[in-house]
């Protein structure tokens, strides 16, 4: 079941802008929450320049405030985002990442004299700081932004290492980071601690914005069939089948699309048929086996 269904937030009505820049600020506050209440205040290190930055706040010689280490590391980054995948990344992934940055910094500041909010329980403090920053990141992806960061890092090297998932790229820094904060707190407890609550942010987030499904499976009916094929074939590299059809009523001949997708690339591919054609018919079910092509090989033998 997803719960963040935002529809269509793409567009340059005011209406449109002020409901993204609001669910986008939610989102930003969300995290820092995770961050600023239950993560740092007990050492913990999530994923990512975030949980770089909580390194550089316990290692710099001079006092510095986590929220503002994030920025001062993301600037590079968005700098180099605005030129790359221009204007859509200053509207979304930039002011997400500044939003989340200074919201850290306000909420350490606010509520200093009671940090840590738990006090001596890391267990619970490493699972509510996974839950609610899996939330924030979940709203915030659905607006079509990032927190900045590996996020951001990923996406260029998306560009070159196509075969080779966001996970999969996310995970290996994520283990990086973990092993940093082993070596500067000195205590193994906590790092191991600091990775439950990456992973339970991740899977948080997986479940929230792509469902329990493991894959997706759409029948498209459109006018608009081989403009909505194109764009899924140029920037989703899935595989679409075409089928004849014809409506039954008019008898008029109709183009019926067939894709097969994995769950991470679902939301993507909604947003695209709704951009192309927003009174598209699709129907969407799920799919828990599919063999063939980018998914499971079938290679074992029948007896």
């Amino acid at each position: 079941m997803k719960f963040l269904n935002f529809g269509n937030l793409k567009g340059s009505n005011p209406a449109t802008i002020a409901a993204r820049f609001f669910l986008l600020t939610l989102g930003a506050a969300i995290h820092a929450v995770s961050v600023a209440l239950f993560i740092d205040p007990c050492d913990m290190v999530s994923g990512g320049f975030t949980g770089i930055s909580i390194l550089l706040n316990r290692i710099l010689p001079f006092e510095l405030n986590t929220g503002l280490i994030v920025l001062i590391m993301n600037v590079p980054l968005m700098v180099a985002g605005l030129i790359i995948f221009g204007k859509e990344f200053l509207f979304s992934s930039v002011y997400a990442t500044v939003a989340s940055s200074l919201l850290i910094f306000g909420f350490e500041e606010a509520f200093e004299s009671f940090l840590p909010i738990i006090q001596d329980d890391l267990i619970l403090s490493s699972v509510l700081g996974g839950l609610i920053a899996g939330f924030g990141r979940a709203i915030i992806f659905r607006c079509g932004g990032t927190t900045g960061g590996t996020d951001t890092i990923v996406r260029f090297l998306h560009l070159k290492f196509q075969n080779v998932s966001f996970g999969k790229m996310l995970i290996m820094m994520d283990i990086v980071v973990i092993a940093l904060s082993a070596v500067v707190f000195k205590n193994l407890q906590i790092a191991l601690y600091s990775g439950c609550a990456i992973v339970i942010s991740n899977v948080c987030f997986d479940k929230i914005v792509y469902g329990v499904d493991k894959a997706k499976m759409l029948y498209i009916i459109s006018d608009k069939a081989d403009d909505i094929k194109k764009r899924l074939l140029d920037e989703l590299h899935v595989g679409v089948t075409v089928l004849d059809g014809h409506g039954a009523y008019r008898g008029d001949a109709k183009n019926v699309l067939l894709v097969a997708v994995k769950k991470n690339c679902y939301p993507k591919m909604k947003d695209v048929i709704k951009e192309e054609d927003p009174n598209a018919f699709f129907i969407v079910t799920s799919a828990t086996e599919i063999y063939g092509l980018n998914f499971k090989k079938n290679d074992k033998k029948e007896l």
